[in-house]
């Protein structure tokens, strides 16, 4: 009589190198996935910074019958519309104003002060998460070469 192999009543037992190897792809595609996110994220990020751009272009430099070196008016027209931009905004992706605005601040953040990072996220090499924390972390750090280091870190 042939010795029975202890597996042999466990149901796939002989096919754990078939299910090894499916467990590798669909944790390859996990990744992948996990990357194209992070990438489609990044790129959010740069257009959020880009609406702030774009807000700025909306503003008269003057104002209406203000004199140009008022300072007080070129401040809140810079408010007004990046409030008016992130409305905009806000109502097309069924997000609140105060929520796109928080938004488009952390990315301005994100492109001027933590270009390593952005370029980081943007290949999908850290997530949201990763940002969201080296950003935190990091916003105390005034010295830009400080703050590179940081990054490199």
């Amino acid at each position: 009589m042939e010795a029975e192999s202890s597996t042999s009543g466990v149901p796939g037992a002989g096919q754990v190198p078939g299910v090894l190897g499916a467990l590798d792809s669909l944790t390859s595609a996990i990744v992948a996935a996990d990357r194209g996110i992070a990438q489609l994220q990044a790129g959010r990020e740069l257009l959020l910074a880009m609406a702030v751009e774009l807000s700025h272009g909306l503003i008269d430099d003057t104002g209406p019958g203000v004199p140009a070196d008022e300072g007080l008016w070129e401040a809140r027209a810079v408010e007004l519309a990046e409030r008016s931009v992130a409305a905009e905004i806000a109502t097309a992706t069924r997000t609140s104003d105060r929520a796109i605005q928080h938004q488009m601040g952390a990315a301005v953040e994100l492109v001027e002060r933590f270009p390593a990072t952005l370029q980081a996220f943007s290949q999908g090499r850290i997530s949201a998460a990763h940002v969201r924390v080296i950003r935190d972390a990091g916003t105390v750090i005034e010295d830009p070469a400080a703050r590179a280091r940081y990054e490199a870190a």
